[in-house]
């Protein structure tokens, strides 16, 4: 078998209003597979039906090392990727220093965008 990993970026919904989403990275064998989709029950009209309660849609990733041996279970996913595909987002500097958050310390607006630079080429 190969040592070859794959590592994944998942973004993940805290499900609080105003909170940024939740990273995480994780490492898997070569030959393992990965899958999205909904965490429970059938979807009608974007929420979830589970033994006849209906709650919102929420979607994971399952990690298998086999067809039937699942080792994982990642809910609330957003977006997932392939960390060796290189991707590179252009940003405005003007919308990133006007964008603040609030200090939960001082209570002061700090700009989000502080430390901000082009990557290198760009």
């Amino acid at each position: 078998m190969s040592d070859e990993v794959i590592k994944y970026l998942i973004t993940q919904d805290r499900g609080e209003h105003g909170m940024p989403a939740a990273q995480t990275t994780i490492e898997i064998p070569a030959g393992w597979k990965i899958t999205y989709g909904p965490v429970l029950g059938e979807i009608k009209g974007g929420e979830q039906v589970r033994r006849g309660t209906v709650q919102p849609v929420g979607n994971c990733i399952r990690v298998y090392e086999t067809k039937d041996k699942q080792r994982m279970l990642i809910p609330n996913v957003v977006a997932f990727r392939d960390l060796r595909v290189p991707v590179m987002q252009v940003v405005d500097a003007k919308e990133v220093e006007s964008s603040l958050l609030m200090d939960k310390n001082t209570g002061e607006s700090v700009p989000q965008g502080r430390g901000f630079s082009y990557p290198k080429g760009v």
